[in-house]
């Protein structure tokens, strides 16, 4: 049984493959489930980025990159999953547990910032191009590693490629 299917028995409602964008990210969640599953949603697809991250800093200790590799990883499963023939969500969310690596602080900050711009703009594709653009820099200043700031970069051109519709579509 597949999250989207545990999703329309638990909320009584559209499957969340028919409705909206049709992907099975939070954003698609807020559309077709309402705020309260976007929460949950949310909270599980940063979750599960965050935890890759952490379990791979526990089993290798020093190698720091290895819990982004790991982030990256879990990015990628979200947005390709083998067992939905390879169409989840974009991977925002999932981005967003690599950016709580770093600092739950900064990923607090880059929603409420991110959320304030979307309304400012109107356009949802803001948020992933700001996160996505800003994120590298940030990473390369708090580590001062090719290593890590290279997948953060490989994670931000996901996000980037993902999200290009939208933004296309806004304009």
């Amino acid at each position: 049984m597949d999250i989207q299917k545990i999703n329309q028995i638990f909320a009584d409602t559209a499957y969340i493959r028919t409705g909206g964008s049709g992907n099975l990210g939070a954003s698609n969640a807020w559309i077709t489930l309402g705020k309260k599953y976007f929460f949950i949603i949310m909270f599980f697809d940063i979750g599960k980025a965050w935890l890759a991250g952490g379990i791979a800093w526990m089993l290798c200790p020093g190698e720091e990159v290895m819990g982004y590799v790991a982030a990256l990883a879990a990015i990628l499963g979200h947005i390709f999953p083998f067992y939905l023939n390879f169409k989840g969500g974009k991977g925002l969310a999932s981005y967003g547990g690599m950016v709580c690596l770093l600092s739950p602080w900064l990923q607090a900050f880059y929603l409420i910032f991110g959320f304030a711009l979307t309304q400012i703009f109107s356009h949802s594709w803001v948020m992933p191009f700001m996160i996505a653009l800003s994120f590298p820099f940030v990473i390369w200043f708090n580590t001062k590693s090719v290593a890590i700031t290279a997948v953060v970069v490989v994670a931000s051109i996901v996000i980037l490629i993902m999200h290009w519709s939208n933004m296309v579509k806004a304009f």
